[in-house]
């Protein structure tokens, strides 16, 4: 469902922004689609992006990392006028974008990945989920949507504080559906003929490291067939 209500919600705005014309790009101003023009996307990517690999002393804090590697498209504050209206003003045409940014981080890399898990949110725009379905159809990897948040958790960018945001999501998570989650794994097992499992987890920004570290820990306690979690963000802050 999030998937049909993802590409009715992109048709319906594009139709609606050819007939108004009411579509412009964020950085310059000037008429476009999908929210952002083809020269401030060349720009952006010949200036502010730098694709690395965050090294593991970043999360010095935690007792345990379940996941393997994390990657990042940029810095935060590089990306933080895309992000903004992207997560905030509801600009979903920028997933694609934001995706094509991400695959490149993927292809830069090599990462090697099974299949894709989304970080979820609260808000209706689910940006990671869409972020990785995009992902879905490049990579022709399955989406496994299987991560579901508790009704009382409070948003991480509120939390400044390394302990208050890794208390504020502890046990915060949980698997949608378990036996039926563990069912398609063994399928997926048998018809890439591998004993394992590698996940390329998507979140839209690292800070700490909690939520994905949480999340992971989710996964690795719930799925045997589980071997690597590489953990891939639009944003390092």
């Amino acid at each position: 469902m999030n998937s049909f209500i993802y590409s009715l919600v992109n048709n319906f705005s594009l139709i609606t922004n050819i007939i108004f014309g009411n579509d412009k790009c964020i950085v310059c101003n000037k008429f476009c689609f999908y929210s952002i023009c083809e020269s401030c996307k060349s720009n952006i990517t010949a200036n502010y992006i730098s694709y690395f690999k965050v090294d593991q002393t970043n999360f010095y804090h935690f007792d345990k990392l379940y996941f393997n590697d994390v990657y990042s498209v940029s810095n935060y504050s590089n990306l933080l006028p895309l992000i903004r209206e992207y997560k905030f003003n509801n600009k979903i045409y920028l997933s694609l974008f934001l995706s094509s940014l991400v695959r490149n981080l993927v292809n830069k890399y090599s990462l090697e990945f099974d299949l894709i898990v989304n970080v979820p949110n609260h808000d209706f725009f689910q940006y990671t989920f869409y972020l990785s379905l995009n992902l879905s159809r490049i990579y022709k990897k399955p989406l496994f949507n299987i991560i579901s948040l508790s009704d009382n958790y409070q948003k991480q960018h509120f939390i400044e504080n390394k302990t208050e945001r890794i208390r504020n999501v502890k046990n915060k998570y949980k698997i949608k559906n378990l036996n039926k989650a563990n069912k398609i794994l063994n399928k997926l097992c048998l018809k890439l003929n591998k004993d394992k499992l590698n996940i390329l987890l998507v979140d839209d920004i690292i800070k700490t490291g909690a939520t994905v570290n949480e999340i992971s820990k989710l996964i690795k306690n719930n799925f045997k067939l589980i071997n690597n979690i590489i953990v891939v963000s639009l944003a390092k802050a």
